[in-house]
């Protein structure tokens, strides 16, 4: 590969991760129930979305555009997210 070649796959790289990142955002957001504070949504996203750039750094161009790769990364962040959420009612309940 050329060196231009190599700086425009990285770039598209990049913008699809992303893009993918941002999409997973939405999806968490969305999935946060209405009575989590923000400043614990913010706290939350700021733990999940890292570690999903992260995971997603590590996939392949071609998994990277499989939504099959993209759902399951979602759903696992979402699963983290639950936890999250459990942690945070359990406290309040113990604050009580």
């Amino acid at each position: 590969m050329t060196e231009t070649s190599t700086t425009v796959q990285q770039g598209f790289r990049a913008k699809l991760i992303d893009a993918i990142v941002f999409r997973i955002g939405q999806d968490v957001e969305n999935s946060m129930p209405s009575d989590i504070p923000t400043d614990t949504r913010k706290a939350i996203l700021g733990e999940v979305l890292p570690n999903s750039r992260f995971v997603l750094s590590r996939l392949t161009n071609e998994e990277l555009q499989d939504e099959g790769h993209i759902e399951r990364q979602i759903e696992s962040t979402l699963r983290i997210i639950n936890g999250f959420v459990r942690r945070v009612r359990a406290q309040r309940r113990r604050s009580q």
